[in-house]
C-alpha cells in the first residue's frame, strides 16, 4: 500500500510547470521585457536594448506626459501589427505644434525644452489639437523618428489611441552598462 506520499520527480515536475506558467502568466499581464527595435528613441534607449515595461501602469497612476510608452500603431496609422516605442508628447485636449524660432516643440502655448530629445522637428510642421481618449508620441531622435509627426494624414491626424497603448516602459534591463530606471521628465 502507498505511504500518500508524493514522489520527488513528481512533486519537482509539477513545481517546474507551476513555476512556467506563473512566469508566463506575469509576462502576459504584468510585466514584459521586449528589445527595442530602433534608434528613434535615442539617447534614452538605443537599438537593441530589452526595456522592462509594465503592462498594467495605466491601473496604478494615469499615463502622463514624458512618459514612453509601447503601441501597436497599426490601426491608428495603418501600419503592419508591431510594437513601437515612443515618448507621449500631448495628451486629450493638448494643443502641440512645431516649432517655435528655435526649433522647439510648443505645448500649450509654452516651448518645451526637452533634454532627451535630439534633433529638431522642424522638417514636419504641424499644429494639432489631441482628440480625446488619443496621445500624440513622439521619439527623441527627432531627425529620424517615424512618430505621430510623420501620420498627419491618418485617421485621428497622427495621434494614438490610449486603448493601443499596452504597458509603460519602467527600465532599461540589458546590456547591463545601461540598465537603470526610466524616470518621466
Amino acid at each position: 500500500m502507498g505511504s500518500g506520499r508524493v514522489s520527488r520527480p513528481l512533486f519537482v515536475s509539477v513545481a517546474v510547470a507551476v513555476g512556467v506558467a506563473i512566469a508566463l502568466l506575469l509576462q502576459a499581464l504584468v510585466v514584459q521585457v521586449a528589445r527595442v527595435p530602433s534608434g528613434s528613441m535615442q539617447p534614452t534607449l538605443h537599438p537593441g536594448d530589452r526595456v522592462l515595461i509594465d503592462r498594467l501602469s495605466g491601473l496604478w497612476r494615469p499615463l502622463r506626459r514624458g512618459d514612453v510608452v509601447v503601441f501597436d500603431p497599426s490601426d491608428a496609422w495603418g501600419t503592419p501589427p508591431q510594437l513601437v516605442v515612443k515618448r507621449i508628447l500631448g495628451l486629450p485636449g493638448d494643443r502641440v505644434r512645431c516649432c517655435d524660432a528655435s526649433g522647439h516643440l510648443v505645448r500649450n502655448g509654452r516651448t518645451l525644452l526637452e533634454a532627451y530629445a535630439v534633433g529638431t522637428s522642424r522638417a514636419r510642421r504641424f499644429d494639432v489639437v489631441v482628440p480625446p481618449d488619443r496621445l500624440w508620441l513622439m521619439g527623441d531622435d527627432r531627425t529620424r523618428s517615424v512618430d505621430s509627426s510623420a501620420h498627419l494624414d491618418a485617421p485621428g491626424g497622427g495621434s494614438v489611441p490610449v486603448n493601443d497603448v499596452s504597458g509603460r516602459v519602467v527600465a532599461v534591463v540589458w546590456p547591463l552598462n545601461r540598465a537603470g530606471i526610466l524616470g518621466t521628465p
